[in-house]
């Protein structure tokens, strides 16, 4: 069995859960990153702005 890292693993549970919500990310990357100040959490993602199509 293949071992994953966590930040893989996160951006698979992510990704799925994009397709359970029906929304499409057209050639969007999901991106898994780690904040540069603490205080704003272990990791942050663009999914919000994907799903968006990268409108604001």
């Amino acid at each position: 069995m293949e071992e994953k890292s966590i930040s893989q693993r996160l951006q698979k549970v992510i990704a799925g859960a994009v397709v359970d919500s029906g929304a499409e990310l057209g050639r969007q990357e999901i991106k898994l990153e780690h904040p540069e100040l603490s205080e704003h959490g272990d990791y942050s993602t663009n999914v919000a702005l994907a799903m968006n199509g990268g409108r604001l």
